[in-house]
């Protein structure tokens, strides 16, 4: 599936640090893009991923460490997807490979693009696909 069909929530459902999080994207000269998270010192993480960012339990806010600028990595998406409902181009994210809330994936495929939002899908570490919607501030 390449939509949240079984759950999803409404915005500020969650606690508040899975709203809470900055990700700023930046190129270099030579095209390489990189990302730098500030999560106000904690992000989300379903229970299921706790243990990828070195903690234990359920789902909520941990002192995930996003510190640092990190180099993603892209390539063409290794899903299933069409062009009619992704991007199909996907990148991984190196070290805690969280982007605003922790599924313990580290490889987004971008569904959608605009100047204003991205859609993103990875695959958790609970088998879960899951869907994140990053706006542009």
């Amino acid at each position: 599936m390449f939509f949240p069909n079984y759950y999803s929530v409404a915005p500020n459902e969650r606690a508040p640090c899975a709203y809470d999080d900055e990700m700023t994207f930046s190129k270099d000269a030579n095209g390489n893009v990189f990302l730098s998270i500030d999560n106000k010192g904690e992000s989300f993480s379903i229970g299921a991923a706790t243990g990828v960012y070195g903690f234990g339990g359920g789902d909520g806010c941990y002192a995930v460490n996003t510190g640092g600028v990190r180099k993603l990595g892209f390539s063409d998406a290794a899903s299933a997807s069409t062009p009619a409902i992704s991007t199909r181009i996907q990148f991984a994210v190196p070290g805690d490979r969280i982007i605003n809330f922790g599924t313990g994936g580290k490889v987004y495929e971008i569904l959608a693009i605009t100047n204003t939002q991205m859609q993103l899908r990875n695959i958790g570490s609970d088998g879960n696909s899951w869907y994140q919607i990053l706006k542009a501030k």
